[in-house]
């Protein structure tokens, strides 16, 4: 779904940037196609990847110094998402307002921004590590202050549902009985749910079954852009 606070600008961007220059006969790196993709939607510089991927802040006002790196490309951990989708109509207030608003008008927001380097710091130790539950925790802090930091807004942004509730604390049940599963909300009322492999087929027919969820994406980690002949 396009607008439901589900990525599709980093998906979009990051294909579009290959197939264009494609359509040109530019063969460009993975670096320069970074920063091509990184002009539709910040996030996008990173879909050019597969894995784990950084995206690196710059300091050059051009941005030609802002674009995103691959992590630990040999790292074993075997990791995949469930998206449940509760809603598929786009949100009524876009990603782009709602984080304008936000800084406008948002007594939190100065406090995530400076949370950021240490999050980011700590996930790379934990990637390193491949230590999954260190990485969920942290995945699921980060998604949780970015919401505070939209409901402190002026007026408050709530993009959750009801059944985003209910969902968030569905996998605190389920990691009280072992299944060891993490959270992350983007824009939007949809969840995403971190988890190794061995659980995966298990999540999958779990949340199938809810009555709160329309339908679940199984999603594993890609490769990175390909371009496809058709």
């Amino acid at each position: 779904p396009t607008g439901a606070g589900l990525a599709s600008s980093a998906s979009g961007f990051a294909a579009l940037a290959l197939a264009a220059t494609a359509a040109h006969e530019l063969e460009l790196g993975f670096k320069e196609l970074s920063l091509l993709a990184r002009r539709g939607s910040g996030s996008a510089c990173r879909s050019i990847y597969g894995g784990f991927v950084e995206w690196l802040k710059g300091k050059r006002e051009d941005g030609l110094d802002s674009y995103a790196v691959p992590l630990f490309p040999d790292n074993e951990l075997k990791l995949g998402m469930l998206v449940l989708i509760l809603q598929e109509t786009p949100k009524a207030i876009s990603s782009r307002e709602a984080m304008k608003k936000c800084v406008q008008s948002s007594p939190l927001y100065a406090g995530w921004v400076d949370s950021v380097e240490i999050d980011l710091k700590t996930i790379r130790t934990a990637i390193k590590s491949e230590d999954f539950s260190w990485i969920g925790t942290i995945m699921e802090h980060n998604c949780l202050k970015m919401h505070a930091v939209m409901l402190a807004a002026q007026p408050p942004i709530l993009y959750w549902k009801p059944e985003t509730l209910t969902l968030i604390e569905e996998v605190y049940t389920l990691r009280q009985e072992g299944i060891e599963c993490y959270f992350t909300i983007d824009a939007g009322a949809n969840l995403a749910i971190l988890a190794q492999e061995e659980h995966l087929s298990f999540l999958l027919h779990h949340f199938e079954s809810k009555a709160e969820v329309q339908r679940v994406i199984l999603c594993r980690p890609g490769k990175g852009v390909i371009l496809c002949n058709t």
